[in-house]
């Protein structure tokens, strides 16, 4: 079987706070190991066209990723692309996730839209940390997403209030 998008909730775990926020406050919860194991495990999958790893804040669960990664591997299954929105917190920077995102990319077979985008917003700019940002651009896929379309806001958590 092959899935044109597979879109993971990596974590619920946020760093940030931000008014816009559809999720609402951030909640100790990450992906449970068994439903990679079960998603991967208990399909027919050959071919993901995109993965996207969402959240909260992705670089908070880099553990679950990886194991995705090399889930994959091992059932050789082969992913063309993938996604990661970051908030460009501290933790976005570190060297482990830095590794784990180019792993992911020289894992996925057709980068042509391979992408780590830093909401790079009013409600981000105050808790974001250049450096991590500095540090994230060095890598070819990544890229700011400078503005935020205000008529496209989801009305649910948090974004209730604007």
């Amino acid at each position: 079987m092959n899935l044109n998008n597979l879109i993971l909730e990596a974590t619920r775990k946020c760093n940030f706070t931000c008014e816009h926020c559809l999720r609402g406050d951030s909640q100790k919860k990450d992906i449970d190991i068994a439903v990679i194991d079960s998603l991967l495990d208990n399909n027919d999958i050959n071919y993901i066209s995109c993965v996207t790893f969402s959240g909260g804040e992705p670089s908070l669960n880099i553990g679950a990723i990886d194991y995705f990664i090399e889930k994959c591997k091992s059932n050789n299954i082969e992913i063309g692309n993938f996604y990661i929105a970051t908030n460009g917190g501290k933790t976005s920077g570190t060297m482990e996730f830095m590794q784990l995102l180019i792993k992911l990319y020289c894992f996925c077979s057709d980068n042509e839209i391979s992408l780590v985008q830093i909401s790079k917003s009013d409600y981000h700019a105050c808790q974001q940390d250049d450096e991590a940002i500095k540090k994230l651009k060095c890598l070819s896929f990544v890229n700011e997403r400078e503005t935020l379309d205000y008529t496209m806001l989801i009305h649910e958590g948090r974004a209730k209030q604007l």
